[in-house]
């Protein structure tokens, strides 16, 4: 690498990146030009690079278009000699580039290109031209080859690490983006949604049974029964409820607004710790094609721009405040409506009682 020797690389990258196996599947990341998954995610770099992979891979698969669809003899040849120029373009190119880390890497992927599109001497029909595609195909194979294991086991590092750091941004990129600000040292952060007590299933069936003609208890429903044994219990029953009521939606309204607030606060660390991973890989990926600037072609740096949103603890407050007193007042105006109308259910239970006691006194006599 240059700078560093290749084992004081590795233990940078593996110092630096402990929480995540750089290695994302080695075997598959291993560069060799038969079998290279990272070669066919290359390609989808192309849209971004200069180079002439990406239009000798077009050529390649408009070739095997051609032959499927068993144009003239013509046509066919004057493409193949098209395309074997341009082949033979890149590996002249190659034979006088002096950074072998590049010609090595060049050279395998467009070997990979051309046997991954099953193009062999077979694909053309002119001798000279099977034997011209021939000489190039060899000559590509022994620049593939030329290569020390140690600018091999850099190469592979790079792609790692170019891989790994593609992987962070996209992670980075589907997390929330921000960042919590004037925040008091004592701010009670609420980080659990507030749980809805059991009790809180029975306003329906409360507000139902103070509208009820009927008194007696065996009329009331077995979920308003579990809370309550008599009609006489129903005041105490509904100042029991409605404290739950308003502790519960006021506290879950602090939850609610203050969300964003809590987020950003706990995926703070989360996100700090993916840039700096972030920035360490891009680091390592600059620096490696500084040394070997022609990779930019099909490899350009990596760019990334840490975009944070502010969430200002100040603002949600005062948002926060106005809500939490329009909240509280409905709750104030529920409750006094729900105690009227208990009254009137109660009082005219009192009456109701009295008659029956009436009117069983007048049958005595």
């Amino acid at each position: 690498m240059g700078g560093i020797s290749s084992d004081d690389f590795w233990g940078l990258i593996q110092t630096d990146l402990q929480r995540k196996n750089l290695y994302v599947n080695a075997t598959n990341l291993h560069v060799n030009y038969s079998n290279n998954l990272l070669l066919r995610g290359q390609l989808s770099l192309t849209q971004e690079s200069v180079s002439q992979l990406s239009l000798i891979n077009e050529q390649l698969s408009q070739l095997n278009e051609i032959i499927a669809k068993k144009t003239s003899q013509e046509e066919r040849e004057n493409f193949a000699r098209e395309l074997i120029y341009n082949i033979k373009k890149v590996d002249s190119a190659l034979a006088v580039n002096t950074d072998k880390t590049f010609v090595s890497f060049e050279a395998r992927s467009l070997i990979y290109l051309i046997e991954s599109n099953h193009i062999s001497t077979a694909s053309f029909t002119q001798i000279q031209d099977k034997e011209y595609f021939e000489e190039i195909l060899n000559n590509l194979k022994q620049k593939a080859d030329d290569i020390s294991p140690e600018d091999q086991k850099d190469l592979e590092g790079f792609f790692s690490i170019y891989q790994y750091a593609l992987s962070l941004i996209d992670e980075y990129k589907a997390e929330r983006h921000f960042k919590a600000v004037n925040v008091p040292d004592n701010f009670d952060m609420v980080k659990e949604e507030p749980i809805c007590d059991p009790i809180l299933n029975c306003e329906k069936e409360f507000e139902d049974e103070i509208d009820n003609k009927y008194t007696t208890l065996s009329m009331f429903s077995k979920n308003l029964r579990s809370y309550i044994s008599s009609t006489e219990q129903l005041p105490d029953f509904f100042d029991k409820y409605f404290q739950i009521k308003k502790d519960y939606e006021l506290n879950h309204l602090k939850w609610f607004m203050y969300k964003a607030l809590i987020d950003a606060h706990t995926n703070q660390d989360k996100l700090d710790n993916i840039v700096l991973k972030i920035q360490c890989c891009t680091s390592l990926i600059n620096k490696y094609l500084d040394m070997h600037p022609d990779l930019k072609k099909d490899y350009p740096k990596i760019p990334f721009d840490v975009e944070t949103e502010n969430i200002d603890f100040n603002e949600i407050t005062k948002e926060y405040e106005l809500k939490y007193q329009k909240k509280e007042r409905e709750l104030n105006d529920y409750y006094n409506t729900i105690v009227n109308r208990l009254n009137n259910k109660l009082q005219n239970n009192d009456i109701s009682k009295k008659k029956k006691r009436g009117f069983s006194f007048f049958k005595k006599k």
